[in-house]
């Protein structure tokens, strides 16, 4: 649980929330908020697609391959609370 708090609430919604802003035209300290906070969550991450030469697309979309990672978490929780194994490529 807290790595999803952590992982969602520090990669995933900050972009959410300057999309949400910018769209529902917010005040102008909503979305300055929204904005410096997307722009820190992406900070980490374009240093090192400038220091490892990553493609700049694997960092814009960082948060929605983070917000993927944890819907795989919990699904595969859900599926072993359930009693049902988890499966990939025909492995348990």
């Amino acid at each position: 649980m807290p790595a999803t708090v952590l992982l969602l609430g520090g990669q995933v919604l900050p972009p959410a929330l300057l999309i949400i802003a910018l769209l529902r035209h917010a005040g102008a300290a909503a979305t300055i908020l929204s904005a410096t906070a997307t722009l820190l969550s992406y900070y980490p991450r374009l240093l090192t697609t400038i220091r490892f030469r990553q493609s700049v697309s694997g960092a814009l979309l960082h948060p929605l391959g983070v917000g993927l990672l944890v819907s795989i978490q919990w699904y595969a929780l859900l599926r072993h609370i359930l009693g049902k194994p988890v499966t990939w490529r025909g492995r348990t």
